[in-house]
């Protein structure tokens, strides 16, 4: 316990800083489909750079508890399933794994015990103070969450309100209205290419309530960049 504690002391803030920013670039190698032109590839570009975009603003505000809490759910939560999933499929006879790993899953789940490690190393240290908030933005994130709940189901909602409340709460505004907008745009992608498919009057309320938060968070966006 003493080890997890100290690991934050061990490396420093400028190593973390690096070690998040080479993260962040494997992170893009690897969602990033190169050589792949259509409207859903851009659409995914897009959302990928706003993402990223959003932590980048945390790192420059030195808000690293927050940068690694987000990077972890976003992008590594997984990582500890698929590296369970491969070791309960040993096998004795022959021996083996019927689901090894791949170098990239490798590569995230040692991402994923670094991240998970510095995240509870900050805690157990303490101190952690939340910042001064603003209530309107608070009240868009418990908007969005809700929506979450009704329409995408409770696992959903305490996802992605997880990614949120640690940008909002230990981050900056900025970071947090650039993420809401990344994932408003997303799930208004789909909720219109499901209705290309297959119209359903779910599909019609989803994408009508996903486009009035994205015009909202934008203006709350752009009133918030201007007073930079």
């Amino acid at each position: 316990m003493q080890f997890i504690k100290d690991f934050k002391s061990k490396i420093n803030q400028s190593a973390q800083l690096i070690i998040l920013i080479v993260i962040l670039a494997i992170v893009f190698y690897s969602k990033f489909n190169f050589g792949t032109v259509t409207v859903q590839a851009v659409v995914n570009l897009v959302v990928l750079l706003l993402m990223l975009g959003s932590i980048a603003y945390l790192l420059m505000d030195n808000k690293l508890f927050s940068a690694h809490i987000a990077v972890l759910i976003l992008y590594f939560s997984s990582a500890a399933q698929a590296f369970l999933n491969s070791l309960f499929s040993l096998q004795f006879s022959p021996f083996g794994l019927l689901n090894p790993l791949t170098g990239l899953e490798i590569i995230n789940f040692i991402i994923f015990g670094y991240l998970a490690l510095m995240v509870t190393s900050y805690v157990l240290n303490g101190g952690l103070k939340t910042r001064a908030i603003k209530s309107y933005i608070g009240l868009l994130i418990i908007a969005f969450v809700g929506y979450l709940w009704l329409f995408n189901g409770f696992n959903n909602a305490v996802y992605y309100f997880l990614v949120l409340a640690a940008i909002y709460l230990f981050g900056s505004d900025k970071s947090v209205l650039i993420m809401l907008v990344a994932m408003l745009i997303s799930m208004l992608y789909f909720s219109i290419y499901s209705m290309t498919i297959y119209f359903i009057l779910t599909d019609l309320i989803t994408a009508f309530i996903e486009m009035f938060l994205l015009l909202i968070t934008v203006k709350f966006s752009i009133d918030t960049f201007k007073n930079i």
